[in-house]
């Protein structure tokens, strides 16, 4: 079993995509649900893969910590938890050389207001992450890290994380 956590409209095939808002399916298989808590929904140790792409990101860091906590125990062992999201000194070093004021403020706060599609309360940053407070907390909770974490679109970190045997 595979999961798109907070999937928005990027779902993808071949998963469970979830999400808190109402979307259309479009073909894929899809659930509204509240990722900070599954249980009931879906049984523990029975998820091969698990995809958190600019979710995290997006409630505090209490919530997101027992996201990764919830996801640690719906994984098999050697189940992989695939994160991407902002992260705080690779926004700092982009900020610093941007004019666009505006396009700070969507990396930094979330783009909202660049499509009405966007516009719901959830579409705000609430937390940053440092990579290595990151890496030490997923690691603090039962995670090891498969690589260095890679960064991606300017601003963002991609971390694989497994879950320890």
């Amino acid at each position: 079993m595979k999961l798109n956590l907070g999937c928005g409209d990027k779902m993808r095939p071949g998963y469970l995509n979830v999400d808190a808002r109402p979307l259309p399916a479009n073909g894929h298989q899809f659930v509204r649900a509240d990722i900070r808590d599954l249980r009931g929904m879906i049984n523990d140790g029975v998820v091969d893969e698990i995809v958190a792409w600019d979710v995290l990101e997006h409630m505090p860091r209490a919530d997101a910590e027992a996201v990764l906590r919830n996801c640690l125990q719906l994984l098999k062992n050697g189940g992989t938890l695939e994160v991407k999201m902002p992260e705080i000194g690779a926004l700092m070093r982009w900020s610093e050389k941007q004019k666009d004021m505006k396009a700070v403020s969507f990396r930094w706060y979330g783009q909202h207001d660049v499509d009405p599609a966007w516009m719901y309360p959830q579409n705000v940053h609430q937390y940053c992450w440092d990579v290595n407070d990151f890496i030490a907390t997923a690691t603090r909770i039962g995670y090891e890290l498969t690589a260095s974490p890679e960064f991606c679109e300017e601003t963002n970190a991609k971390y694989i994380l497994r879950k320890k045997r």
